[in-house]
């Protein structure tokens, strides 16, 4: 058991949340015994306890679409979670490549050189190393810009 914080936890969990992604637990990788204590208004009060385990994986998010229309929503597509040696890039269908995006980037707005690319699917592929044992990894998939 670890006695100490690795990162300020996040206060609570909100299933509904779509944002899931920046919830904390405050503590390293490993195994934790959690216990539960709740009550009915003081009436009813109970215990569970479980053990939990916290993985040290990588965890990204990667949005299937969005929308440059300069509304604040879904301006830009970019991958949340990347590791600081990561590379993104992204092809038009043709296999040109339209952007190269680096973790701490901006993100992609759309465009080439400026220019607004047609509303259609990109592929983009992420070449990253895996935090455990530095093996380098690869990643492809699609998403599409929509206008």
């Amino acid at each position: 058991m670890k006695s100490s914080l690795f990162a300020t936890p996040t206060p609570y969990y909100n299933v509904g949340s779509f944002n899931q992604l920046n919830y904390t637990y405050g503590c390293e990788p490993g195994y934790y015994e959690v216990t539960l204590i709740a009550n009915n208004q003081g009436f009813c009060p109970d215990t569970a306890m479980a053990i939990i385990q916290i993985y040290d994986d990588v965890l990204l998010y990667v949005p299937n679409s969005f929308t440059p229309n300069g509304d604040g929503f879904h301006d830009t597509w970019n991958i949340v979670g990347l590791g600081a040696s990561a590379k993104v890039f992204i092809f038009d269908r043709y296999g040109k490549l339209v952007k190269q995006i680096v973790p701490s980037g901006e993100g992609w707005d759309g465009t080439l050189n400026g220019e607004p690319l047609i509303a259609t699917d990109y592929w983009f592929t992420v070449d990253y190393s895996e935090p455990k044992t530095g093996e380098s990894k690869v990643f492809h998939s699609h998403f599409s810009l929509k206008r």
